[in-house]
């Protein structure tokens, strides 16, 4: 796969390779002063994004300030650049899978202005995150969707097949960048080395992740091949956070911790006796049935805070969720190594 990240420069983005009827937009940038180190991680921004054959957005590399004017005339884009956040945001908040298919899927997304169908879709952030990113090493966050044509059967199978690729690139300490791409089940450590200089030791590396649906045959398949190239890639300890199907799955293992959250809050009796990794949309469910005020993906650190504060972390909840104890195993493996 080749590697799309590239750098941002100067205060102005325009739309390249657009059909000869449309214009460009220029976005203006009012650049923030720099943010002392200690502070960064108070200071998570979003300096960019980047942007392929989303809706008009063909090629788009557009700088993110703490004020960003978009000037252009109709169908330059400017509205596709919110509907690209947008996507990202629920991305975040409600999965890939549902903030796709709520939109429409490819064929409502993808641009068709060109004289060919496009194969692939992207949207991507960069700005600090992780403790040692700055302006000048930026984190990255990028999804690809690709479509792959099938070979046509006499079973009725729809002639193409849509997968995503995720690639995170982070900097957990100074002078160095860990990047990871996560495709088809498959996960790739592209840079993971200790930082020059520093003494602290390398202990483990976990990936969290989302199954995004329910845990099956394909579950036990994502979960070994996953953690399968991770001990091969790794120099150290590693532990697949999979859960199934989202993370707040694993959040209705601790029903004790929302009612210290938030006091309207509390999980059904006939909640507590379900199988997790079966409830097929537990972040609808918890918002449909937890009570008010509802329930958000931002509440979730929250949560897990105060499972802390309850002296409930443990490998074997009372609840019922198979992702999760295949997490604490191998988390728990680290110690007997």
């Amino acid at each position: 796969m080749d590697d799309t990240r590239g750098e941002l420069s100067g205060t102005q983005a325009c739309l390249r390779d657009r059909p000869p009827c449309a214009d460009q937009f220029d976005a203006r940038v009012v650049v923030a002063p720099a943010v002392p180190r200690w502070a960064r991680g108070l200071n998570h921004r979003i300096l960019g994004l980047t942007v392929r054959n989303f809706r008009t957005l063909t090629d788009t590399k557009l700088p993110l300030g703490p004020l960003t004017v978009m000037v252009g005339p109709n169908a330059a884009g400017k509205s596709n650049v919110l509907h690209a956040l947008d996507f990202l945001g629920d991305v975040t908040r409600k999965g890939i899978e549902s903030a796709f298919g709520e939109r429409g899927g490819f064929d409502a997304l993808a641009f068709r202005g060109g004289a060919k169908q496009v194969s692939r879709i992207s949207v991507g952030v960069e700005g600090i995150c992780s403790d040692f990113a700055s302006e000048e090493t930026q984190d990255r966050y990028e999804l690809r969707i690709p479509r792959r044509r099938l070979a046509s059967t006499d079973r009725g199978r729809p002639p193409y097949t849509t997968y995503r690729q995720e690639r995170f690139t982070q900097h957990p300490a100074g002078g160095a960048k860990t990047s990871v791409k996560l495709a088809k089940g498959s996960l790739t450590v592209d840079a993971l080395r200790r930082a020059a200089g520093c003494e602290a030791e390398l202990v483990g590396f976990v990936v969290p992740a989302d199954l995004d649906e329910v845990s099956d045959k394909r579950y036990d398949q994502v979960r070994e091949g996953i953690t399968t190239q991770l001990r091969k890639t790794l120099p150290c300890h590693s532990a697949l956070a999979l859960s199934a199907v989202e993370m707040e799955s694993w959040l209705m293992l601790f029903p004790d911790a929302f009612p210290k959250v938030r006091r309207g809050w509390s999980m059904r009796s006939e909640d507590r006796r379900k199988d997790f990794t079966k409830l097929a949309h537990p972040k609808e469910h918890l918002q449909r049935h937890l009570g008010k005020p509802t329930y958000r993906v931002s509440d979730s650190p929250k949560i897990m805070a105060e499972v802390v504060e309850l002296g409930q972390v443990s490998p074997r909840p009372p609840g019922n969720n198979r992702s999760f104890r295949d997490f604490a195993d191998q988390l728990v493996s680290w110690k007997k190594r």
